[in-house]
């Protein structure tokens, strides 16, 4: 806009000069004159020199700058939207609970009880992973499982968006098929065509198991001959053998940065595909104000874009949410004239990423993809660096408010020594572009 508007005066200064003097020349020298004056040629030179020191200064704290426009945004961003998983949790996971149907057992009683739901959850898992949940699920699993040697990969029903379950089928030495399959509860339980009372028993397990901040998942399995075996997972017949609960504990300075946050008058939001009760948990250690208040992926599908904008102004904690609809949250947020930041990892999570205002991808855990839609990398994947970064981009741009400030109290006289030799000499052109070049000269 400011540029726009000093290229207006200047071609206006040069119509009024043509049509009052009458010589052509002297007024285009004229309105070249005021055009080095009124349009500020450190302008570029401070915007390159200021973020590339801030991007300098970012990666310093574990953040890499890939748009310096970025450092800009950031420092007036008002809604922060974070993954849960190894952002503001230590993605250290361990086992510590497993549900057998009857009993709760905690991980000091772990005994012979537990063999067969946790061998199955490990052979459902791929064998040397290197995500934190299966490491953590087979270094209890693989001690249990003496008879792995006699099953042979056959087959792999992959996690997806529409069932929250993976199944690994393995072929017997009698040819025939053993399916082991982990995942969502709620998912797991449409497989094994549960019963009422058994699932309010299994429900319990799973409220408990949550209010402790664990992650709740299921395990079943099943047998088929080979020829029987369903082309999709939605399709297997299996048997439910219980509940394991992963303990991932919150990062230490991440209450701290949250008080920060609100401090400094931003909105933290908490996005996760986990169990509502355990993302309420984990939001209420780690200080996110109206944490009680959860909204799963569910309700966002029957809320109209219209209500999700209404709402969600007093919604901070979402749960069981797929990258689709974290995209319609950042397109909700913005609707409502807030400045987002959001953070992914997935190659679905692509699309949030553009959309935010600052897209801020995982370095560890995150994909290429995460990475290519994204504005800045947090290269230890910790919630309290994307604060920190906020906080730095804050300075940035105060810094540069000053030196623009500083910069246009300069040329407010250069401005003078422009216009009023133009309108009052009868050799305007020479008078005015010598007195900004001798003004320049003296700063």
């Amino acid at each position: 806009r400011f540029f726009m508007a000093g290229v207006f005066i200047c071609i206006l200064m040069v119509v009024m000069f043509y049509f009052t003097r009458g010589e052509f020349l002297q007024s285009l020298l004229s309105g070249l004159s005021a055009a080095m004056a009124i349009l500020p040629e450190e302008f570029p030179v401070v915007l390159t020199v200021f973020l590339a020191l801030g991007s300098w200064r970012l990666s310093k704290k574990n953040v890499l700058t890939r748009k310096p426009s970025a450092i800009e945004t950031l420092g007036s961003a008002t809604v922060l939207c974070s993954d849960k998983t190894g952002t503001i949790t230590q993605n250290k996971m361990e086992l510590s609970a497993i549900y057998t149907g009857s009993e709760l057992l905690q991980k000091k009683d772990f005994d012979a009880r537990i063999k067969e739901i946790a061998v199955c959850a490990h052979l459902a898992s791929r064998p040397q992973s290197v995500d934190p949940m299966e490491k953590a699920i087979s270094d209890v699993g693989e001690k249990l499982c003496v008879r792995e040697k006699e099953y042979s990969f056959f087959h792999e029903f992959p996690f997806s968006n529409q069932l929250k379950a993976m199944s690994r089928v393995f072929k017997t030495n009698d040819s025939s098929l053993v399916i082991f399959t982990k995942g969502a509860p709620e998912d797991i339980f449409k497989l094994c065509g549960v019963s009422t009372e058994v699932l309010q028993n299994y429900q319990t397990a799973i409220n408990k198991m949550a209010a402790d901040g664990l992650r709740v998942l299921a395990v079943a399995q099943s047998k088929y001959e080979e020829k029987n075996l369903p082309i999709h997972q939605h399709e297997l017949k299996l048997s439910l053998l219980g509940l394991i609960g992963l303990e991932d504990p919150i990062r230490p300075e991440v209450p701290h940065a949250i008080k920060e946050c609100y401090e400094a008058g931003i909105k933290v939001i908490m996005i996760t595909g986990d169990f509502p009760l355990t993302a309420k948990a984990i939001a209420t250690k780690a200080g996110l104000k109206d944490s009680e208040q959860v909204v799963t992926g569910e309700t966002i599908n029957k809320w109209s874009d219209e209500e999700l904008q209404k709402n969600i102004g007093n919604i901070n904690v979402f749960a069981r949410v797929v990258p689709e609809q974290k995209l319609r949250i950042i397109k909700a947020l913005k609707n409502n004239k807030e400045i987002v930041a959001m953070t992914g990892d997935g190659v679905n999570d692509a699309p949030a990423l553009k959309a935010a205002d600052i897209g801020v991808a995982m370095g560890k855990k995150g994909t290429d993809v995460a990475r290519e839609a994204s504005s800045l990398v947090l290269l230890d994947d910790n919630f309290a660096s994307i604060v920190m970064a906020i906080r730095l981009g804050r300075k940035i741009y105060d810094n540069l408010q000053k030196a623009m400030s500083y910069i246009m109290a300069i040329h407010i006289p250069i401005i003078g020594l422009t216009l009023l030799p133009a309108f009052f000499f009868r050799h305007a052109p020479a008078t005015s572009t010598a007195s900004y070049y001798f003004y320049g000269t003296d700063c």
